[in-house]
This record gives structure tokens, C-alpha cells and sequence, in this order.
């Protein structure tokens, strides 16, 4: 609504990174989905492919790749849909679990 869309890829990457250092789990790969009711080129690349790479990168993860859906019938023209997904990978012995926290040794 504000037409500004040049913040939502980096904040859904660092969102992810969120989710995986509560683990204590080192990131692998990451993938983006942008979906729309019709397809605007200029609103595409302000949603920031390229700045989802960069923030994956400087996380320490790639960005393996992604899709994008025009959806006519789903989506108003003037809307998208945004989705990340990541992966990630912890050894059991190094998961943060809460448990030091409830005996309070950490």
C-alpha cells in the first residue's frame, strides 16, 4: 500500500536467521517464492532478489533459487505474495533447547 518494497526480501531472509540461531543451528540453503496477480517488473526488483542474495550471503547461506507466479485469478493485480524457506543443521549435542536456562546454568 506504502509502495515501498525495497526492505521485504532482506527482512523474510533475516527473519529465517532469526528462527535458526534460536537453535544454535548453522544455516545451509534458502529459497524465495514471490507469486503476484500481475506480473510488475519494477515492483519485482525493488522486493529485492538480488538484496535476498546479499542478505542470505552475509548470513552465511545461499540462496539456491526460488519461483515466480503470476496468478491472475488468485491475486489482485496490485499484490504479491512472498515466501523464504531455509534449511538448516545442528548436531544434537548443540541444540539450544532451554534446558541450561531452566537450571539456570547459562
Amino acid at each position: 500500500m506504502t509502495g515501498i518494497h525495497n526492505t521485504v526480501g532482506r527482512d523474510l531472509v533475516n527473519h529465517c536467521v532469526n528462527d535458526i540461531l534460536v537453535y544454535g543451528a548453522k544455516p545451509l540453503f534458502f529459497l524465495d517464492y514471490f507469486a503476484c496477480g500481475r506480473l510488475d517488473p519494477d515492483v519485482l526488483s525493488s522486493v529485492g532478489v538480488g538484496d535476498s542474495r546479499t542478505a542470505a550471503w552475509k548470513n552465511g547461506f545461499v540462496l539456491l533459487g526460488g519461483e515466480t507466479a503470476e496468478m491472475a485469478r488468485i491475486l489482485p493485480d496490485n499484490e504479491y505474495d512472498l515466501a523464504r524457506f531455509h534449511r538448516r543443521l545442528v548436531e544434537k549435542g548443540d541444540v539450544v533447547d532451554g534446558e541450561a536456562s531452566a537450571r539456570g546454568t547459562c
